[in-house]
């Protein structure tokens, strides 16, 4: 992630704070890679305009770092910063905080209010437990973290990012197979109910498929009439997808998935519930990139 610091004769070095800052960051966020330009300006509304907003499509992070006893930064940025998508910190510095260690903790805290605002990430920063000590077990930065982790992939994708899937089938029947589909894309995981035929040795129409390593693309479907992954090089089968459904009926050896298990018809079969919302919530997470998946 590109980050814009904008300073403005400042009486302390703010680097060697920036530094601490992405260490700990590291510590959290294996992935995070941060790109810090440093560029001095005058004054803020000079330097960030609402009509101008130059450094939108580069920074989604800009910071003001600005000498607390000199200048107050501009009240009114940070409205139209959320309309662009933008997340502005401003940074009050000064030799005060620098004597208690205080500037790294300061950027810290305010960098993870923008990383919940960038992901549609629940805010608990402002519980101040623990605030002073970013490293507590059970403090606000831990706590933030771990809500942050499963959204991290929509602002930190690898540079290779490891995507794989698996799904571990765990009940079999005449009519149906149940199982778990446990997802990974970066740091990130995902995890959901499968629902399959029975195992009929891949019979087109009414068998799973075989267990085994396949590859899976997200691609046009002219049965469903738009994009869902396809599970590709199935021995002897095509049109082989993950899509929504809620009953067994519903499948010809297709993998459909869901958040719970439910018998909804009351046929005396589990069927997989919330399928639609499930899949979309899936395809997300996988950015709809091709991945590799594993059945056992």
């Amino acid at each position: 992630m590109k980050i814009l610091i904008l300073t403005n004769k400042l009486k302390i070095d703010i680097k060697p704070h920036v530094v601490k800052w992405i260490d700990f960051l590291k510590e959290n966020i294996e992935e995070a890679v941060i790109d810090v330009t440093y560029k001095e300006v005058p004054y803020l509304i000079d330097a960030v305009r609402p009509n101008t907003l130059q450094y939108n499509d580069q920074y989604p992070v800009v910071m003001y770092a600005y000498d607390r006893l000199d200048q107050r930064p501009n009240s009114t940025s940070n409205a139209w910063l959320q309309t662009a998508r933008m997340v502005l910190i401003h940074l009050a510095t000064g030799k005060i905080e620098q004597n208690v260690d205080y500037i790294w903790k300061d950027i810290a805290h305010e960098y993870n209010h923008g990383l919940c605002f960038l992901t549609g990430t629940k805010d608990v920063m402002d519980t101040y437990l623990h605030n002073d000590d970013p490293r507590h077990a059970d403090g606000n930065f831990a706590r933030q973290f771990k809500l942050l982790k499963p959204n991290l992939y929509k602002i930190f994708p690898q540079s290779t990012p490891l995507r794989e899937v698996s799904i571990k089938r765990n009940k079999s029947t005449s009519k149906q197979t149940l199982g778990t589909l446990t997802a990974k894309n970066g740091a990130a995981t995902f995890s959901c109910n499968t629902l399959e035929l029975p195992d009929l040795q891949n019979k087109s129409n009414v068998s799973c498929i075989p267990k085994g390593k396949y590859e899976c693309k997200y691609t046009y479907s002219p049965k469903f009439k738009k994009n869902t992954y396809e599970v590709t090089k199935v021995p002897t089968r095509s049109g082989i997808r993950i899509h929504s459904a809620n009953y067994y009926s519903d499948l010809l050896g297709c993998i459909a998935l869901g958040s719970g298990l439910s018998d909804l018809n009351k046929d005396g079969s589990l069927d997989v519930i919330n399928s639609r919302n499930t899949i979309t919530l899936f395809e997300e997470f996988m950015q709809r990139k091709d991945f590799s998946l594993v059945i056992t």
